[in-house]
């Protein structure tokens, strides 16, 4: 048996091309899967109760459908209250400039929710893509945010100490006349 570019021994040509959809080898068994179709781990009464078949083979238990729904109420929850708050913010002129933050990620989070729920109840694949694309929105903002705000503050301190240390030579200098 001929092996392709990327193909462990033994695999047939093909394995792990681009053409072939991600998270399914040849034959159709999506990874993490043994034979049987049931996934590792899995209380049989659970693996019985939902084996939906969603984007890339992935199959959601009855617990994991409970959760994701239960998951869009929450962050939809969340993504209103940061407009809410951010809405609050942009109240002031000194808030304005960080006021739309929140708001930015309230949507996205939003966002993220519904396509979760959607995920869910149908198993769009879309939705699921959709929704981790807003959640790296949501990250990556926080994750600038908090660099800028480290950066900021550790340029504060630095003008600190170099003031107190003005002031005091300052001082020090004053008492030698």
């Amino acid at each position: 048996m001929a092996s392709g570019f990327g193909a462990p021994p033994g695999q047939p040509a093909g394995y792990g091309t681009p053409q072939q959809s991600f998270g399914t080898p040849p034959g159709g068994q999506s990874f993490g899967t043994p034979p049987g179709g049931q996934p590792y781990g899995a209380p049989m009464a659970q693996q019985q109760a939902i084996a939906r078949p969603h984007a890339g083979g992935a199959i959601l238990s009855a617990d994991g459908v409970e959760k994701a729904r239960s998951l869009r109420w929450w962050m939809k929850l969340f993504g209103i209250l940061n407009m809410v708050f951010g809405g609050i913010y942009c109240a002031s002129i000194a808030g304005a400039m960080v006021g739309w933050l929140p708001i930015l990620i309230g949507y996205w989070t939003m966002k993220a929710g519904d396509g979760i729920g959607t995920f869910a109840e149908t198993g769009d694949g879309m939705s699921l893509e959709n929704a981790i694309r807003s959640l790296r929105n949501i990250y990556l903002t926080m994750g600038i945010t908090f660099l800028v705000g480290v950066g900021l503050g550790v340029l504060f301190a630095i003008i600190y100490v170099v003031l107190v240390i003005g002031v005091l030579g300052a001082g020090a200098a004053m008492g030698n006349f």
